[in-house]
């Protein structure tokens, strides 16, 4: 038997417990105590038992409030008989007179990661967080890497592919290593992109042939599903007004509203849709998603918070067209995303990944009453690139991944349509914002030119609300050759 813990991202007063035990056959009965004794207003959100593996995987999701700032141990308990422990807290409010650090990471290919680098990071971010630990860790999708590798035959059978598809949960979060640390280290917020499914779904893929029928998606779907609900998704929590909007979440910490947007999982494919306005109209996400970002964002600037929205791709990207690779100004509901933002006369921080690469922009808007209002995107990717490790095992002789292009530059021109796009207040261009050296300090350092970072790495977003005024920055951290190389960036005012 297997066992972890892991806590979620919760609201101040509240503690919320991932627990997962691998090798088991049910029944079993899993609780969580705290030096043995029955934990006060414990409730079970979810509890999970994915087809596959013989069914030897569980995993459950509980809450309980607590003290908010205070310190509890927290046990497994597998049939009566105690298995794990840790500590966990449940967060504060925030405001004035305090400094959150975020962890913000995407993109884990695990077969490529460079495991002391990656430990090596996480050593590093202590240090800047103050010798302690983040506050929380926001994964923007791609935690696994479910469609490789490449040359490898999937059958198109559910049952194989169940177990696959838990086989590579399993893997990046107990095997322990630098992902698992990560998943450790701090409360979770996680969101899926195309790779908990398959490269650029929900869109058919030549090269994967189980991808090519609306059947063999289904499928495939139904045991991504069944994973991702089991290790990632947690519970919704929608607001009041749109309760049935899957894909939705809001995390308010008082002073920091942070907006979970998930784009990817309820669209269906172009191939699955008749021709005309009602294919554009599936294409899209429940349009209710983009009002509840839209009042999200009313009700951050109402409560004075610095609202944070999250999401698995960016808003400053320009469409692919491309038949293997869309990005997220492709969909057809692009416009609708863009214009949530349209009447928020406030500073936004949007953080995504996916792109592999890293880089800091911000577009300003034109009409609000402070000059620094305006869209701030920080994209964060990857972890452990996809790279040619893939072939290791088939063609280990031609030695390919060695000319392998791990990684993308960073774009700094064409930042897509997203001023275009607003219609009720005037965005300008995006531009990228200016970057130092690390020296520890947000927007301490050398200036070293636009806040780009090509190669594997981490962020971490700091907002500090220990002046009048609110500030926020991204501080990158390498996992090349270099782990302590990196940028800082300030985003405003900048």
């Amino acid at each position: 038997m297997r066992t972890l813990l892991l806590q979620h991202a919760s609201a101040p007063g509240q503690i919320r417990v991932w627990a997962g035990v691998i090798g088991v056959q049910p029944p079993l009965n899993l609780d969580l105590t705290t030096q043995g004794s029955p934990i006060a207003g414990l409730q079970l959100l979810s509890r999970q038992n994915p087809p596959g593996l013989d069914r030897t995987v569980t995993t459950a999701l509980f809450e309980f409030p607590w003290t908010p700032g205070t310190e509890v141990n927290v046990e497994l308990a597998v049939n009566g008989q105690q298995v794990n422990q840790q500590r966990m807290s449940s967060p504060q409010r925030f405001g004035p007179g305090q400094r959150r650090h975020i962890l913000v990471a995407s993109c884990f290919y695990k077969p490529a990661v460079d495991d002391g680098a990656l430990i090596r990071a996480q050593a590093a971010i202590r240090k800047h967080c103050g010798g302690k630990a983040p506050d929380l860790c926001i994964l923007c999708g791609d935690q696994v890497y479910l469609d490789l590798p490449l040359l490898e035959n999937f059958p198109d059978r559910l049952d194989w592919m169940r177990s696959r598809f838990l086989e590579s949960y399993i893997g990046n979060w107990f095997d322990g290593g630098g992902f698992s640390e990560l998943l450790q280290s701090a409360p979770l917020l996680t969101l899926a992109d195309d790779h908990e499914l398959w490269n650029n779904a929900p869109e058919a893929q030549i090269h994967i042939g189980n991808t090519r029928s609306r059947d063999g998606r289904a499928r495939w779907r139904t045991a991504a599903l069944e994973a991702y609900q089991a290790f990632q998704k947690p519970p919704t929590n929608p607001p009041p007004a749109v309760p049935d909007v899957s894909g939705f979440q809001i995390l308010d910490l008082g002073g920091l509203h942070l907006i979970a947007l998930d784009l990817r999982w309820l669209r269906e494919a172009r191939s699955d849709q008749p021709a005309g306005s009602a294919m554009a109209a599936r294409l899209s996400s429940d349009p209710r998603i983009f009002d509840a970002l839209r009042r999200a964002l009313a009700d951050a600037q109402t409560a004075k918070a610095q609202a944070v929205v999250v999401t698995g791709q960016g808003l400053f990207r320009k469409p692919t067209r491309s038949k293997t690779d869309y990005e997220q100004a492709d969909f057809a509901d692009f416009g609708a995303l863009c214009n949530a933002f349209s009447t928020a006369d406030q500073r936004v921080i949007y953080l995504t990944g996916d792109v592999h690469f890293g880089r800091v922009c911000w577009a300003q808007q034109r009409q609000a009453t402070t000059p620094t209002a305006g869209v701030y995107e920080a994209f964060v990717s990857p972890l452990a690139l996809v790279y040619g490790s893939f072939l290791d095992h088939r063609l280990p002789s031609l030695k390919f991944w060695d000319s392998w292009p791990r990684h993308s530059p960073a774009e700094l021109k064409n930042y897509g349509p997203f001023a275009k796009l607003n219609s009720a207040l005037s965005y300008a261009e995006p531009e990228a914002l200016e970057a130092r050296t690390r020296d520890g300090t947000p927007g301490g350092g050398s200036k070293i030119g636009p806040a780009a970072l090509e190669g594997d790495q981490l962020a971490v977003l700091t907002i500090d609300h220990q002046s009048a005024e609110v500030s926020a920055s991204m501080t990158y951290f390498s996992l090349n050759s270099k782990p302590n190389a990196g940028m800082t960036v300030r985003l405003f005012p900048h």
